[in-house]
């Protein structure tokens, strides 16, 4: 609609300076194309549409100037190809983005479960305690029931690891 407002303007345009309204085309083909996200297939098609129009506007145009329309051209199909061509990469990069979250969901897997768990022990966290100790908390004044918690040290753990090395430390942990 935009596009056709445009062209209808410059074939009426009686100002000496009515290319510009031509030039327009342009931004708008880059904002319908690459701002608005469009697919590429729907890029495509736009820019074939707007080339279209312009085809069509200049026919009709009554002061036919050949430089003016070579000039144009090149500048529409310039500002049509970067357009497209950068459609094209948003659109591959939006796959790729949801290609790889679809694997994350399907592998099970999510960040929160991979920060949540010590990777030598498989034990749960500082932060996991943190998030669990707060629910457990709330749920416990919830039900007005009590609390415990029991905190385990080992001993001579540094004097076990220099002697018998880490390899023996973390089967042991």
């Amino acid at each position: 609609i935009l596009t056709t407002g445009v062209l209808l303007n410059a074939y009426f345009e009686t100002d000496p300076l009515k290319e510009i309204y031509y030039n327009a085309l342009i931004l708008i083909e880059i904002y319908a194309i690459v701002l608005s996200r469009l697919r590429f297939i729907y890029g495509l098609l736009c820019a074939v549409l707007i080339l279209a129009g312009f085809q069509i506007a200049y026919f009709f145009e009554p002061e036919r100037n050949i430089h003016f329309y070579f000039a144009h051209m090149f500048l529409y199909v310039c500002g049509a190809g970067l357009s497209v061509t950068i459609s094209w990469f948003l659109e591959k990069l939006f796959r790729q983005q949801f290609m790889l979250n679809q694997a994350l969901k399907l592998s099970g897997f999510s960040l929160m479960s991979l920060v949540a768990v010590d990777s030598l022990t498989q034990i749960a966290n500082r932060q996991s305690f943190d998030v669990g100790i707060k629910k457990e908390w709330q749920r416990a004044m919830r039900h007005r029931y009590p609390l415990s918690l029991l905190f385990i040290d080992i001993d001579y753990f540094k004097e076990f690891n220099d002697a018998l090395g880490h390899m023996e430390g973390d089967e042991l942990l």
